[in-house]
This record gives C-alpha cells, structure tokens and sequence, in this order.
C-alpha cells in the first residue's frame, strides 16, 4: 500500500487483502482514491472476490457506477431472497440463520444475498384511521382500494383476500389474525374483516407495545401475506394501489356517552333527555368514539 501525500492518497489496492466475516472478502480494485475523510472507489475498478460458490467457483463483485465511501460505519446487516416460493428475509444477515444465530467459528460464512432457507418476510401494507378507534360489539371494517393493473395479476377479489389476514393494534399487542372476504368490481377492490364481540378494543398504535416504525398515534390495521401463500406475492407486486378508504359498522355497542345542555348523563338511570323543562332548541346529543372520530376525521362509516 502506497500513499502519496496526507490531503490526497493514492492507494495501489491490487494485491490487498480484507478479511471479512464472511471468511473471505478479496479486493481486487485497481485504484482507490482516498481523501481525508472519503474513499472514492472508480467504476473501472476490477471486482471483490466473495465467496465460492456450490459449482466451486468464485463469485466477485464489481462496483456499478463510481462509489464514495465515507466515514459511516455498518451497524446492521440484512438481506432479502426473492424466488419462485415468495419473499424471504434476514434481519441479521451475517448470522448463521438470519435471525441472529452465532456463525459457526469453524466456518464463519454467511450468504451476503440471502437464501431459500431463511424465514419468511412479513409483506403486505397499512392503514392508520381514528374511525378504528371502537370499543366493543362486533367490530366490521371494510377497506376499499381503488387498484391499477388488475387484469396483469389475474387474480379476484376472493384470491386477493384469501391470500391475506387483517390484525388491528390492541391494548396489549396486536389483535388478531383475521379472515377477510374480497369482492373486485372493475378496479376497485373490496376486503372485509370483522373483530368479533367479546374481544378487547381497538386502540392507538404505541411502537412500545406493537413494534414497527409507524409514524402516528392512530389505530393501525394491518393486511399481510399469509405464509402459506407467499408463492402470490408476484401475482400480487403487479397491483398499483391508487387511492385507500375505510369504512366500519358496530354492532352491540354499549358504551354510550350522552348529554344535554345541563351536561353528562347516566345510560344506566333513567334520565330527562331534555332537562326538566325542555323548550325549543334544547339539546339532546350522543356521541361515543367511533362517531366522534367519523366528525373528525371526515371518514365515511357503513
């Protein structure tokens, strides 16, 4: 290795070599240009050599376009395989499993590109809405997707929801799974699920409680893959989503939250709905969390 001057470094990277954990990691680069605080590797450069493969021979790795490698550093590695069986993922790439297994000392190789025995990856979508926001009774949500390319994916819309299953964010974690009914008419597909009576309510996503990155602090209902049927996911990739909705029905609701112009009342006692003396314009209302959220948000409710 070759350096020039401190501003500007010229470094002969022909015969270096780095070993990685994967075991192996060669560099083969022609030239690298090194600055104070930045790698700038050419796209002329020759390849790296990774690992070899089953046939026995070498894969190596060439850089695309010119790259810049700065002072970053890798504090996770994850890899995701896409085969004719659906979409497997590694959250912790170099482990023996991707899920975090310690390589074996002995071979302390991992599959940079993942593999067919890794675990399934969690693949579907969410929505966040308050009219999720419902307490009791049986709990039906209808979510309506206006959809492009549906003749490519040449799937209904029972296939489409057969495929998938609905969880909605609990008090304790997520709620859930759920069948769902699926109804395709022209572009616009209808999926249907319900929570059932007896179940808790449906609350506030808390990354604490469930997990993920969402950015609100709304109800959440995800739709996602089943795993048994993962093989879908490139009838499924085709579909465009246009436009997302929401609508929901309770039925058996309890819990109601009454007043009048003289303030709360008790749904459990008999009561004056109309205060004592009732005159014209005096107020009865009924409110409870689901409607409050249907005024607020502007949603539709079935």
């Amino acid at each position: 290795m070759k350096i020039n001057d401190a501003s500007k470094k010229t470094v002969d990277a022909t015969n270096a070599s780095t070993q990685a954990r994967s075991g192996k990691a060669v560099a083969k680069s022609e030239t690298a240009t090194v600055a104070s605080d930045k790698v700038r590797i050419s796209a002329q450069s020759q390849a790296f050599a990774g690992e070899v493969g089953a046939s026995g021979a070498e894969r190596l790795y060439g850089p695309l376009r010119e790259t810049v490698v700065g002072q970053g550093r890798v504090t996770a590695l994850h890899s995701v395989h896409r085969d004719a069986g659906g979409v497997r993922f590694a959250p912790v790439a170099d482990s023996a499993d991707g899920l975090g297994t310690p390589l074996d000392p002995a071979r302390p190789q991992w599959a940079a590109f993942g593999h067919a025995g890794l675990a399934p990856a969690p693949l579907g979508f969410a929505l966040a809405s308050p009219v999720l926001r419902m307490q009791e009774g049986r709990r039906a949500v209808s979510i309506i997707l206006d959809l492009a390319f549906v003749e490519a994916a040449g799937l209904d819309g029972q296939d489409i929801a057969d495929g998938l299953q609905a969880f909605v964010t609990g008090d304790k974690g997520w709620l859930g799974p759920y069948a769902l009914t699926g109804a395709l008419s022209g572009g616009r597909l209808t999926l249907g699920f319900a929570v059932p009576d007896g179940e808790p309510a449906v609350v506030d996503y808390a990354v604490a409680v469930h997990g993920h990155a969402f950015a609100c602090a709304l109800p959440v209902v995800q739709l996602l893959l089943r795993p048994e049927a993962a093989g879908d996911y490139a009838a499924l990739a085709k579909l465009r989503v246009d436009q997302a909705g929401l609508s929901v029905a309770v039925d058996g609701l309890k819990t109601l939250n009454l007043e009048n112009d003289f303030g709360a009342l008790n749904p459990k006692k008999a009561f004056q709905p109309f205060g004592p003396q009732p005159v014209k314009g005096s107020r009865f209302m009924k409110m409870d969390q689901v409607v409050a959220a249907l005024l607020a948000g502007g949603a539709h409710a079935a």
